[in-house]
C-alpha cells in the first residue's frame, strides 16, 4: 500500500497542528465517511475535499489530512505514533486510536460517550458501534499533543451504513455513498457500491500486511493429482484482475456452487493425508476464502507489504508462496489451484492457530467483531 510522507524506514510520519481544536476537527470528519463503502487502499494519498470509500487506516488519514493533519500510512504505522494508552472507557479520550493486535491489522477511533466508527471490511460500510467493537488495544495520537476534545454525540448506525439507533448514516445501497444491509453492498448486488469496491475485493478486512510467518510444516501422504489453471467458478480466471463475486459470508455460512466443491475436494485429501474430518469445517473455511478473496482462485493482492518484498498474496486463501510452499502437499503445488490453495491455506491455519475456529477472523466474528486477516 502506498502512503503520503514515508520516511526510510517505512513508517509514515505525522506532521502539523495539535490541539483540541483539531481533534475536534477530526471526529466530525470522521462522521461525514459514515456510509462510505469500504475499499482496500481507499483514503491513502491526496487528501479528498469530501468523504470517499476508505479502508480501515485510509478514514484515519482523510479525516486527519481533512483536519489539517498529516497523519499517514497502515493500521501498524499509525499504531506506532501513539502513546499507548488503557483499553477502557475510564482512560480514553476522544481521538484516541483503537488497534486490533500489535503491530496493528485494523484500526478505528474512539468518539467518545463508548462509541467508535471504523471501516470494517470488504462488503461492508464506515459505520459507528459500541465499544470496544472487538479492538483489544489503544493509542493516543503523539501529533495531537495528548490533549483530548469533547466527545461527540451520536448514534450507532448500521455495518451498512443505515442508521440502525437514530443515527445519521445510510443512503441507496445503490450508490458509492450508499447504506442498506451489509448484504446490499455485495458485489455483483450492489449497483455501483459494486463496482467501486471491486478492486479491493481480494484484499484483506483489515488492510494491511497479514503478516504471515513460517511454520515449517512439510508434506506428506498421498501423491494425487492435481487441477488445471482453468476455472470456471466466482471471478474467474482473470490473474490478479478482481471480479464481481460475492460478499464476505458471515461466520457459519455455508459454501455454495463450485466454491462448495472445491472446499468438499480439499477436505477429502486433507482427511486422506492424516488431518482428522473433526478437524475441517466446510463453513468457517468458506467464511476465511469470502473474506480473503471472495472466491476467486486467481486473487492476488498486489499492494500491501508482502506484494513490495515480491511475494503477494495469491487466491481462495491468499497465501504467500513461501507459506503456500510450506504447507502444500505432494502432487497440489498449484498456488492457483483452488483445491491446492485451499488445502495449503487450511494446513497453515491449523498448524498455526490449532483449529479453524480460532483463526483470528472466525473468532472476532463469531464474538461480534469484524473480520480480522489471517
Amino acid at each position: 500500500m502506498s502512503t503520503s510522507a514515508v520516511n526510510g524506514a517505512g513508517r509514515s510520519q505525522p506532521t502539523g497542528g495539535s490541539g483540541s481544536n483539531k481533534i475536534e476537527s477530526f471526529l466530525h470528519d470522521l462522521t461525514k465517511f459514515v456510509g462510505q463503502p469500504y475499499l482496500w487502499g481507499g483514503g491513502h494519498g491526496a487528501i479528498s475535499s469530501g468523504a470517499t470509500p476508505v479502508d480501515c487506516s485510509g478514514l484515519v488519514c482523510q479525516a486527519a489530512g481533512q483536519a489539517g493533519v498529516n497523519l499517514s500510512g497502515t493500521a501498524a504505522d499509525l499504531q506506532g505514533h501513539c502513546s499507548s494508552v488503557p483499553m477502557n472507557e475510564a482512560d480514553l479520550k476522544p481521538g484516541d486510536l483503537l488497534f486490533v493486535g500489535n503491530p496493528a491489522e485494523h484500526v478505528g477511533v474512539y468518539l467518545g460517550n463508548g462509541k467508535v466508527i471504523q471501516s470494517p471490511h470488504t462488503g461492508a460500510s464506515v459505520y459507528i458501534s459500541d465499544f470496544p467493537a472487538g479492538f483489544t488495544n489503544a493509542g493516543r495520537p503523539q501529533v495531537f499533543g495528548g490533549q483530548g476534545a469533547p466527545a461527540l454525540n451520536v448514534s450507532n448506525t448500521s455495518e451498512g451504513g443505515g442508521a440502525s439507533s437514530g443515527g445519521s448514516g445510510g443512503g441507496d445501497a445503490n450508490s458509492v455513498g450508499g447504506g442498506g444491509s451489509p448484504s446490499s453492498l455485495g458485489l455483483g448486488a450492489g449497483g455501483n457500491v459494486g463496482s467501486t469496491i471491486a478492486q479491493g475485493l481480494a484484499q484483506m478486512n483489515s488492510d494491511d500486511a497479514k503478516r504471515k510467518q513460517e511454520d515449517g510444516l512439510t508434506g506428506g501422504g498421498l501423491s494425487l493429482p492435481s487441477g488445471g489453471n482453468s476455472f470456471s467458478g466466482a471471478g474467474g480466471a482473470g490473474g490478479a484482475s478482481k471480479n464481481a463475486g460475492p460478499a464476505g459470508a458471515p461466520v457459519g455460512a455455508a459454501p455454495s456452487g463450485n466454491l462448495k466443491d472445491w472446499i468438499d475436494q480439499a477436505m477429502k485429501i486433507l482427511e486422506q493425508n492424516g488431518v482428522p474430518a473433526s478437524a475441517l469445517n466446510a463453513n468457517d473455511i468458506n467464511t476465511i476464502i469470502q473474506h480473503e478473496s471472495g472466491g476467486d482462485p486467481n486473487a492476488q493482492n498486489n499492494w500491501d507489504s508482502n506484494a513490495a518484498a515480491g511475494t503477494p498474496s495469491i487466491g481462495l486463501m491468499q497465501t504467500i508462496q513461501p507459506t503456500f510452499d510450506a504447507n502444500k502437499l505432494p502432487g497440489h503445488g498449484d498456488i492457483r489451484n483452488p483445491v491446492d490453495n485451499i488445502i495449503a491455506g487450511v494446513r497453515y491455519a491449523l498448524g498455526r492457530y490449532g483449529s479453524l475456529s480460532n483463526v483470528p477472523g472466525i473468532k472476532s466474528l463469531a464474538s461480534g467483531g469484524s473480520y480480522v486477516g489471517y
